[in-house]
């Protein structure tokens, strides 16, 4: 009897899946996207890809020192007039970037964020390296950039 119970109970359950399943065999009901014709959807707190704006850093390196896996490379320089530092070379590697979001929230600045871009693939790995630095001011004294 309780053989009979569990198999009617598989039955049923099977059953009411398969009717879900079935609604969605219809043509006009395909819920995959083709992802490079249709775009992936991006939600608001998406941590996509950085972008830093140059207008608002101040080289200070508090999101270089916040990041875990110290992807960040700031070298700043004193502004030519007025006060302060700017950033000169602002890398991030995206190679080993894992969009944390820690840099994000170290900057007081609200120079760094985080975009909606997740697609951004490479075959080649040096293509991942950004800078978003504004150069130098004087060429001469100045390593090579990595």
């Amino acid at each position: 009897m309780n053989a009979l119970k569990q198999l009617k109970d598989t039955l049923c359950t099977s059953f009411a899946g398969m009717r879900i399943t079935g609604r969605y065999l219809r043509p006009g009901t395909e819920v995959t996207r083709l992802y490079p014709e249709a775009p992936a959807v991006v939600f608001d707190r998406t941590r996509g890809r950085l972008n830093v704006d140059m207008d608002k850093c101040t080289a200070c390196t508090l999101c270089a020192k916040a990041c875990p896996v110290q992807c960040i490379d700031i070298t700043g320089e004193k502004k030519l007039q007025g006060k302060g530092k700017r950033a000169a070379r602002f890398i991030i590697d995206f190679s080993r970037c894992m969009f944390c979001g820690l840099c994000v929230e170290a900057c007081h600045f609200a120079a760094i964020r985080h975009t909606g871009k997740c697609d951004f693939s490479s075959y080649v790995r040096e293509d991942l390296i950004v800078d978003f630095g504004t150069g130098f001011y004087a060429q001469d004294d100045v390593s090579p950039p990595l």
